[in-house]
């Protein structure tokens, strides 16, 4: 009886012996190799020619299960399994990437990182500046700079100088005798006090000049109450006609609306 190799039992024809039962062995051989082989040709080993991998990487691959035939239906090439020199992935990480639905509960940090596809090259990116990009991303979408606010929308936030341009535009009201405001829409109103002179025509300026133009104008005077007639009026102020029953130098208060 012949003996035989470790691996698979291969028959070890004696040397000076075995004459008659060295074909047999030979052909039970290559039966054998050729059953294991399963028919891979010299195309297919050639993948390996050049191929880099260490021991270590190649024992990634032991407890696998895929059968010859699977392999076979492999069409790497040695330059993209070279790829794979030097990696140090475990089979755990590899299989998120393969479908794997399974989340895991964790407190997301600045040090942490994500893997993402930055023009066709793989990279890790910090939370950092993902945080950077949404919240850009998110401002763009979300917000909207218009001094005036003439788009009207009613799904965008306003940013803070918009905001103040917009207020600011209308100018700070004038708190005193003599002011001014203006107010949200457009409108505008005017008011004072004035002395009259003369029961002839007498114009009067408006403490801010209106935009564009004067709505109304009031007039009252203070000690008899008796009115004028308001006899012309624009943006920048307006002319009275008083009562002829008033004498001498009287106050009155005026009021304008306009825009």
């Amino acid at each position: 009886m012949p003996s035989s190799t470790t691996n698979y039992s291969w028959n070890l024809p004696t040397v000076g012996g075995d004459e008659d039962a060295w074909g047999g062995y030979l052909n039970t051989n290559w039966s054998g190799l050729d059953t294991l082989l399963g028919g891979v040709d010299a195309t297919e080993f050639a993948i390996l020619n050049g191929a880099t991998v260490t021991t270590a990487e190649l024992n990634l691959l032991d407890g696998v299960t895929w059968t010859l035939a699977d392999y076979n239906t492999l069409t790497s090439t040695a330059a993209e399994l070279n790829i794979l020199d030097g990696a140090t992935v475990t089979t755990a990480e590899v299989n998120i990437l393969d479908g794997d639905t399974a989340a895991t509960s964790t407190t997301l940090a600045d040090a942490d990182r994500l893997v993402t596809n930055d023009a066709g090259t793989m990279v890790q990116v910090a939370m950092t500046d993902v945080a950077s990009y949404t919240n850009a991303a998110a401002f763009t979408e979300l917000s909207i700079d218009e001094d005036d606010m003439a788009s009207d929308s009613a799904t965008k936030l306003p940013t803070q100088q918009s905001v103040k341009a917009y207020v600011d535009n209308f100018g700070s009201p004038t708190l005193s005798e003599d002011g001014a405001a203006n107010l949200p829409g457009g409108l505008q109103i005017r008011w004072g006090v004035e002395s009259s002179t003369t029961d002839n025509n007498q114009s009067f300026s408006f403490a801010s000049a209106f935009s564009n133009a004067c709505f109304i104008v009031q007039v009252e005077f203070e000690n008899n109450k008796k009115s004028a007639s308001i006899e012309a009026k624009s943006t920048t102020g307006f002319t009275i006609n008083r009562d002829s029953s008033i004498d001498g130098i009287n106050t009155f208060n005026y009021f304008a609306i306009g825009w």
